[in-house]
């Protein structure tokens, strides 16, 4: 049977030139693996919040009892936490995010599983670590002032963040992971501009660092499933021009 000279084929074909490039942008920003992270990290500062205010109220009781027992979960924490930021997350998040992206199915690039958890050398870690608490201790003995800790904090947070996201393995690193830095720029900015959202300590560190992080990761989550929808449309039109070759 000779083929159908009035389909419009070339609609078909710009298609099928445009489904690599939707799945590639489906690919770099299945950002769920950040979300689940951050997550985690929140509750996880709930936990240690909460156990903090445990033994402040047992030291106020003067219970001896009480107080080595919160003392000891406390440190417990700690302990299992420290476990858990080196080796236990690298198990359990890539299990939960293939659970949440299981209706999707597995996309991959550069040959790395794209539920795999990124690898953050443990020596930038360190390094960042010991930039902030060296921090906190200047800030608790009056060397630089507490109003201006975020902004600060600026100097060796957002370059780590950008080496972090330049050099993450395994691929994809999605562009709206740089909003993060971004976002932390811009409150340390307006911090020293005299914009009144200071709240202390924990307040201008762990919401800016956790808080912009989710920002950024369900950002990038929101255009992978506009990306996904795109390519179902058209992989659902380009069907049609295919089975007609055939």
């Amino acid at each position: 049977m000779a083929p159908d000279t009035n389909m419009p084929v070339a609609k078909s074909e710009d298609d099928l030139r445009d489904i690599p490039k939707w799945a590639g942008r489906y690919a770099q920003n299945r950002t769920l693996r950040i979300v689940v992270a951050l997550g985690i990290v929140l509750a996880g500062a709930g936990v240690f919040l909460g156990l903090g205010y445990l033994s402040a109220w047992t030291f106020r009781s003067e219970n001896r009892l009480l107080i080595w027992a919160s003392l000891a979960a406390l440190w417990a924490f700690v302990g299992w936490w420290l476990w858990f930021s080196f080796v236990g997350a690298a198990r359990l998040i890539p299990r939960i995010t293939q659970r949440l992206y299981r209706a999707d199915g597995s996309v991959s690039m550069g040959g790395a599983p794209d539920t795999e958890l990124p690898q953050v050398p443990n020596l930038a870690i360190c390094v960042l670590l010991l930039f902030a608490v060296a921090h906190m201790f200047l800030t608790q003995r009056g060397a630089l002032p507490e109003r201006y800790l975020q902004p600060i904090s600026v100097l060796y947070a957002v370059p780590f963040m950008l080496w972090v996201g330049l050099k993450l393995r395994p691929s994809p690193r999605s562009p709206f992971m740089f909003l993060w830095p971004a976002l932390f720029v811009i409150h340390g900015v307006s911090i020293v501009a005299g914009v009144p959202i200071s709240r202390g300590i924990a307040f201008d560190i762990f919401v800016p660092t956790v808080g912009y992080g989710l920002i950024a990761a369900l950002a990038g989550h929101i255009y992978s499933r506009v990306a996904l929808r795109r390519l179902r449309a058209l992989a659902a039109t380009a069907r049609p021009h295919d089975e007609a070759e055939g």
